[in-house]
């Protein structure tokens, strides 16, 4: 099983005591800034203003979302923050109580904590969250255990307690709470890579096959079921299984969930075992970049997609990228145009002068750099030579380096050209 795959489901979240810590340390830094050099009340002021937006939007999302556990130590920092620009405010001086700030710390944690608990009865996250601070190093494996008991479902204390139990050398156990939350809910899509992982760490490799079939066959549309299909082993042996299981994928709705993970997805699909997938990769990135909800998510597929066209096996499709860079917004049309010549072969001038004349605001210097292995090909030097009559004098010098190179065998490590 790849790496890449294990890497992307694995969970991000981070202990309370780690976030607590940092944002103890903050403070402390903010008010020794504030003491050596108190800002005008103006600059405290604004300050305030956006720490208390920051909060506002922090929870407005959670009141939509609040299964999103990463979420909730963002307001924890966000509001802790808060409390310290007041401390510094109702202080003219900047001096801030040491003491008492980790006291209101303390408290708006707990706070917090508690409201995640209410607004997640069904989540072990909270809890994992507050252990660190309040479950003895040697109870913590035990702590988990109960949570997973606890929360027979929830996949951050399920994936640590199978590992415990692995320690353990309890396998049966394990194979049991993993089995059963994926009988009570197999609709639950995260369920399914924790038991390919632990089937994989156990060396049962007929079980793991079967649990990332599954898991495909009940997700076509999921991004993470389709990259760990294609990164198996049967997924590598059985192509024509493959193919109809990708087409199946990029035939589905974009959901706005998974839309960013479908994109990148699809981009890794145009170079998989040397491009078998690269016409649904690119189609699906074609998709993405005109029916994508969020913006960014458009922009980048189209990004993408346009320097698949670019790389293409039997040659640049200049229209196709002309169209795919109509879309994208005016930085990240340079930085793809730029990628996409660079991205041929170096010898391969003509074609990097195509694909830069589809971008005529790219800078001179920028387009020498790109052509900069076709010192000897007429064209580029020509436009390389007529640019010094145009380009600012504040550009020239940039421009000169680029091509700080051997000139037809008649200059060595020296500027000019032959």
């Amino acid at each position: 099983m790849a790496t890449s795959a294990t890497r992307a489901n694995r969970s991000t979240f981070r202990p309370l005591s780690w976030i607590l810590a940092i944002v103890l340390l903050l403070g402390a830094l903010s008010s020794t800034a504030a003491q050596e050099s108190p800002p005008p009340s103006p600059s405290l002021e604004v300050q305030l203003a956006e720490a208390k937006q920051g909060v506002a939007e922090q929870r407005a999302s959670l009141h939509e979302h609040p299964e999103r556990a990463e979420a909730w130590p963002g307001l924890i920092m966000a509001e802790v923050i808060l409390d310290r620009l007041r401390m510094q405010s109702e202080n003219p001086a900047g001096a801030v109580d040491e003491n008492v700030a980790a006291a209101r710390s303390k408290a708006i944690v707990e706070r917090v904590i508690a409201e995640w608990k209410r607004a997640s009865p069904d989540d072990a996250a909270p809890y994992l969250a507050e252990m660190q601070a309040q479950v003895a190093p040697e109870q913590q494996d035990d702590y988990v255990l109960s949570l997973a008991e606890r929360f027979p479902n929830d996949p951050r204390a399920l994936g640590r307690a199978v590992q415990i139990l692995a320690r353990r050398e309890q396998s049966s156990r394990a194979t049991e709470m993993i089995e059963s939350a994926l009988a009570r809910h197999p609709e639950r899509s995260n369920l399914w890579p924790l038991a390919i992982r632990f089937y994989e760490s156990q060396g049962n490799t007929a079980r793991q096959r079967e649990v990332t079939n599954a898991w495909f066959e009940n997700f076509p549309g999921d991004p993470a079921a389709l990259q760990f299909w294609l990164s198996s082993v049967p997924g590598n042996e059985n192509l024509a299984l493959t193919r109809e299981r990708a087409e199946r994928f990029v035939s589905r709705p974009i959901d706005a969930a998974t839309a960013a993970a479908r994109v990148e997805l699809c981009s890794w699909m145009l170079q998989w075992k040397s491009g078998e997938l690269r016409d649904l990769g690119l189609n699906c990135l074609t998709d993405a970049a005109v029916h994508a909800k969020e913006a960014a998510v458009r922009q980048r597929a189209a990004a993408h997609s346009a320097r698949a066209l670019v790389a293409a096996p039997g040659g640049a499709d200049l229209q196709g990228f002309s169209r795919a860079l109509s879309r994208l917004s005016a930085d990240l049309r340079l930085e793809t145009v730029t990628g996409a010549a660079e991205s041929l072969a170096e010898n391969d001038c003509a074609g990097r002068l195509a694909v830069l004349g589809l971008a005529p605001e790219v800078s001179e210097s920028r387009v020498a750099f790109a052509l900069r292995g076709c010192t000897s090909y007429e064209p580029a030097r020509t436009r390389y030579l007529t640019a010094f009559a145009h380009e600012p004098a504040s550009e020239l010098s940039t421009l000169f380096s680029a091509w700080f190179t051997n000139v037809n065998g008649r200059y060595l490590e020296d500027f000019g050209l032959a």
